[in-house]
């Protein structure tokens, strides 16, 4: 028992390696959910569709902007 307690003290160099490279691990694996979750919402929005696909032909943006379906998004049609 004595030196399972001491494997995994933290005044043990591997033990706190492991707990660092997990921690960090488990911070990295957040960080780039969160930003993927924000980058799939701006990919659905209406303002992606309009800077990159239809940036190209800007009438196109502006006709949606004046037509009737101008509060749908265009993902709900496009997707």
């Amino acid at each position: 028992m004595a030196r399972l307690r001491e494997a995994f003290s933290l005044k043990n160099p591997v033990t706190r390696r492991a707990l660092f490279i997990g921690v960090a691990f488990v911070l990295g694996f957040i960080v780039v959910g969160v930003i993927s979750i924000q980058v799939w919402g701006y990919s659905n929005s209406s303002a992606f569709c309009a800077n990159t696909c239809h940036d190209v032909h800007p009438e196109e943006s502006a006709a949606y902007k004046d037509s009737y379906h101008a509060n749908v998004k265009c993902t709900e049609c496009h997707m």
